[in-house]
């Protein structure tokens, strides 16, 4: 072989190679937490670990999740903080692009996944991978455009509004293939009868946001980002401008799912649905809510799935949900927050359902009940006991440090300890009571009221049951008697 042809050769191989470790590269870098220099460092700890193995010893929940929650920092400080609460390290498996933590989940060894509600989470619930799919958080979108702002929407909060101005100024738009962001901008334009003039309109079939950022400085037009990549500058502006932001029908809903030990052998069910619990519950929530708030802008960086949630102090469940519906009773505290009407009650615990009899106002009646321990269970409530000496002691038997708030409409409480009401240890016997002789409870007894038969007194039994919530003893701010606390 010739000199030159084996330089060929060479070059050829180099180039082949350099083509294999650059795919490899960009393979890794989408499962990657962060490009270090793509976001400023008050969002992201550049030290931080962005991938993690599992440690060896203590218990532990392994999570997939969306690239957006990863460089902002915010994953990093949520597990930190459920580590502190609850004794459990949170390791991130895989942290990337919606399609890449979804076939890292598929091969096994996660037991959380959360990205953006879309058909690439729904397919692993349709084909046996995840189960359970829950809304626990959104993040939002906003309407860029140049800076000269040809249709006058700058400083708009209304989309719906802005839009129709874009839709008179014969404006240009560009939409880009992301389902989310299209779903996003079809319902605010059918709801308000809203048609961007399809000659200034061009539709991508490509959803990269630098991508189309790019065709959007290009034509000198209107269209949607999210907010946070392009207010920290992780994607160039291409001269574009923040317009509009603030909007609710910009959000956009984060969904959490967990692996289905039928189909993923090791999952880890009981701690994967601990923690998806405590992603819904009203104290996370008004985490959420206040995160990040004032970093790049005055609003958080994420959103809490009620909007009515705020970080006042505790109020109880219902106060925190808004609103209770007097034929519904809510449940929440540490699982996550929960909503059920007499008729979900009655289809849903249909063979559970059993006739109490009991004395009431100087008369016998039959009451058709379900067990209360039967709801805590649906609601998310853990049940696991396990009796090792070995076990770590601030985490075993976590049914044993929780307690359940019983709250009627009127305001008046009953507390219990879980344990006194799971069959595998008090098996008290709390009933949720859903008529009375074969009619409707009376108004200022129902729809739902609260029945314990074996307490000798009455005054456990709540009327009008408005929510229930489920109290973690790690998380109360109680200090260890010492000798000037003893009676002299």
């Amino acid at each position: 072989m010739s000199t030159t042809a084996a330089r060929m050769v060479w070059i050829a191989l180099i180039t082949a190679t350099g083509v294999v470790v650059l795919s490899l590269l960009n393979t890794a870098r989408s499962l990657h937490s962060i490009d270090a220099a793509a976001a400023p460092a008050v969002l992201h700890d550049p030290s931080a670990p962005s991938l993690e193995t599992v440690p060896t010893s203590g218990p532990s929940v392994r999570v997939a999740v969306i690239g957006g929650m990863s460089f902002t920092g915010f994953w990093n400080d949520l597990a930190k903080r459920y580590e502190q609460d609850r004794g459990v390290h949170v390791a991130l498996i895989a942290t990337g692009e919606k399609n890449d933590i979804a076939n890292v989940f598929r091969q096994g060894g996660v037991d959380v996944i959360t990205m953006h509600a879309s058909d690439a989470i729904i397919n692993l619930v349709a084909d046996g991978y995840a189960m359970d799919p829950q809304p626990w958080m959104r993040n939002d979108l906003i309407i860029v455009g140049p800076p000269d702002d040809p249709a006058g929407i700058r400083g708009m909060t209304d989309a719906a509004a802005a839009l129709k101005k874009i839709a008179a100024a014969r404006a240009p738009f560009v939409v880009h293939s992301s389902l989310g962001a299209q779903e996003v901008l079809l319902n605010i334009l059918n709801a308000n009868n809203i048609v961007l003039d399809p000659a200034q309109t061009t539709v991508l079939f490509d959803d990269r946001q630098r991508f189309v950022l790019q065709v959007a400085g290009q034509k000198h037009a209107y269209t949607l980002v999210g907010r946070i990549p392009f207010r920290i500058g992780r994607l160039p502006n291409n001269g574009l401008v923040p317009m509009v932001q603030g909007d609710l029908q910009l959000r956009r809903p984060y969904v959490v799912a967990v692996a289905n030990p039928a189909k993923i052998t090791g999952a880890h069910l009981q701690a994967a649905r601990e923690f998806a619990a405590y992603l819904r519950q009203p104290q996370t929530q008004r985490w959420i809510a206040d995160y990040g708030r004032g970093l790049i802008d005055d609003l958080p960086l994420f959103f809490a799935i009620a909007d009515e949630v705020t970080s006042a102090a505790e109020p109880s469940v219902a106060a925190a949900a808004g609103s209770v519906d007097q034929k519904s009773l809510r449940v929440g505290g540490a699982v996550g927050p929960s909503t059920w009407s007499t008729a979900r009650l009655k289809s849903q615990f249909a063979t559970e359902m059993q006739p109490v009899n009991y004395a009431s106002k100087g008369k016998q009646h039959t009451c058709d009940c379900i067990p209360l321990i039967s709801l805590l269970k649906a609601a998310g409530a853990p049940m696991d006991l396990k009796m090792d000496p070995a076990a770590d002691p601030k985490t075993k038997n976590r049914p044993l440090r929780l307690a359940v708030v019983v709250r009627g409409r009127d305001g008046y409480t009953a507390l219990f300890s879980l344990a006194e009401l799971m069959p595998a240890m008090g098996n008290r016997a709390a009933w949720l009571g859903l008529d009375a002789d074969g009619s409707d409870l009376p108004a200022e007894e129902g729809p739902v009221k609260l029945i314990v038969p074996q307490d000798t007194k009455l005054g456990r039994w709540v009327h009008a049951v408005a929510d229930i919530t489920i109290l973690d003893a790690d998380n109360a701010t109680t200090q260890p008697a010492t000798a000037d606390d003893q009676p002299k």
